[in-house]
């Protein structure tokens, strides 16, 4: 409207400078105008203040909205049932406390049942989801067809419309393509490299850094040429990531040059289990790629240096395949020779590089020597078995792994564990509980009230602790509960 542009204009420069006139109003407003003009009792500036309240409430009244149609689809009819109502009130109260490792056991419960949430709770998920990027994906399917719907009015939601592994490795976030990458990496080998040979060229160092991550569970002979490739990669770290990877493929260039001057080097007697060695170096490159010439320890030569470095950079099977021995036989040949405070050592070591289960649950069965790196490659009673067997020795060693467990700590283990924690409340704190809450048995808390720290300097915060471990312990119940059908 042009008089009111007028009105504003007297306003900013002043009414001694311009006042309004007849001809600038609007025709609607011009017997009101007169009225406020002719009154003689007030200034010119009362009289512009009270034409511009007349003149912004016509403005108001006399404004037509403007008028868009606005298509919105509504949401599908869900196709899975709802959880129970108990199982909804535990959600509420852990997302009350916002205790994101409960929330992480309570989703993959859902998940496993198939259910999903009442619309009501779809809106906070989602907003959590936008931070805890590592729930998303369990987070988008608990949420439904309704989940999918209203994160198509919300960018930071909209990866709950990624449904299959491909879509999700194109366009999930980095967190979301790590997860698949190594879920197809374990189902599909093959189709998870071609993924990432297909977008490499678009992945930042980082990205690249933290997909070859993914590949080491499972890395075998078809990832070899992909890895020799990444030799010649920008970044630095990818290609000692790289170089790393091959270190660990049987059948790589690098460790068959190993283990032919392995082999070349060693004389084994099979009958008494002993091994004669006369190192034979006959290609010079091979202190170009990973073994040092020199020992540091001054107590080891250099040429058993040598070979510790040989027997770590070989696969187990070697000992089979070149020297028709048994897996115990080739324990009891390094337990047998006069290096074996060395050997032995670096046989564990190639256990653990090139992660061999059968190998490593032989060694640990005809072994007094503890090494935390076998930890992973036991499993069920045996991985329990052993960590219990060396935990009073090698406590923090052993905590650094039990966290990585896939079922339940016994209730033996877990007592160890818990005592060790109470006498380091600061580092084994609140947080610790909550994200083991998967791993802690329910029977533990019958042994809490025995557990005591050494330090009485600890005795009220262990208190305060067994109250939260209680607590965790109970919610973990309550969901095993509500899914239970």
């Amino acid at each position: 409207m042009e008089f009111w542009n007028n009105i504003l204009h007297t306003a900013i420069i002043g009414t001694d400078k311009k006042q309004i006139g007849e001809t600038e109003v609007d025709s609607a407003l011009l017997d009101a105008f007169k009225q406020i003009d002719s009154n003689t009792t007030i200034d010119k500036e009362d009289k512009l203040m009270q034409l511009i309240a007349v003149s912004a409430n016509f403005r108001k009244s006399g404004t037509v909205a403007l008028t868009k149609e606005i298509n919105i689809s509504v949401a599908s009819d869900e196709t899975k049932a709802y959880c129970d109502t108990q199982a909804l009130q535990v959600l509420k109260d852990i997302l009350n406390e916002e205790n994101y490792p409960l929330l992480k056991y309570w989703l993959e419960h859902a998940n496993a049942a198939d259910e999903i949430i009442t619309p009501a709770l779809v809106p906070s998920l989602l907003s959590i989801s936008e931070h805890q990027k590592k729930l998303q994906t369990a987070i988008a399917k608990v949420c439904g067809n309704r989940g999918a719907w209203l994160s198509s009015f919300n960018s930071s939601w909209n990866f709950g419309e990624l449904d299959s592994d491909e879509s999700i490795w194109h366009t999930g976030t980095l967190e979301q393509r790590k997860t698949v990458l190594k879920k197809v990496r374990t189902e599909n080998p093959e189709l998870a490299l071609e993924w990432l040979q297909q977008t490499w060229q678009q992945e930042d160092a980082n990205q690249r850094l933290a997909f070859l991550e993914q590949f080491r569970d499972n890395i075998s002979s078809i990832d070899i040429t992909f890895l020799e490739s990444l030799s010649s990669d920008k970044s630095k770290k990818v290609k000692e990531a790289a170089f790393e990877a091959l270190l660990a493929i049987p059948e790589s260039d690098i460790v068959k040059l190993f283990a032919k001057t392995l082999k070349d080097s060693i004389t084994v007697n099979k009958n008494s289990l002993n091994i004669a060695l006369h190192l034979t170096i006959a290609d010079e490159s091979i202190y170009k790629k990973g073994l040092d010439k020199l020992s540091s320890n001054k107590e080891v030569t250099d040429e058993l240096y040598m070979f510790s470095q040989l027997i770590a950079s070989v696969p187990p099977s070697f000992w089979e395949n070149e020297f028709q021995l048994s897996k115990l036989e080739a324990v009891k040949l390094f337990q047998n020779s006069e290096h074996r405070e060395i050997f032995i050592p670096a046989f564990a070591s190639s256990i653990i590089r090139f992660k061999q289960k059968e190998q490593a649950l032989v060694f640990v069965e005809n072994s007094t020597h503890f090494f935390a790196g076998l930890i992973p490659l036991l499993e069920g009673e045996k991985k329990d078995k052993y960590c219990q067997r060396y935990f009073n020795v090698h406590k923090e060693q052993i905590m650094y792994y039990v966290g990585d467990f896939t079922e339940e700590w016994s209730v033996d283990l877990a007592n160890l564990i818990v005592a060790h924690a109470a006498n380091n409340v600061y580092t084994y704190n609140r947080a610790y509980y909550s994200s083991n809450v998967h791993l802690l048995p329910d029977k533990i808390v019958e042994s809490l009230n025995i557990i005591k720290p050494e330090s009485q300097y600890y005795v009220d915060s262990w208190s305060n602790m067994v109250a939260h471990i209680e607590k965790v312990i109970d919610y973990k119940q309550k969901i095993k509960t509500s899914f239970k059908k």
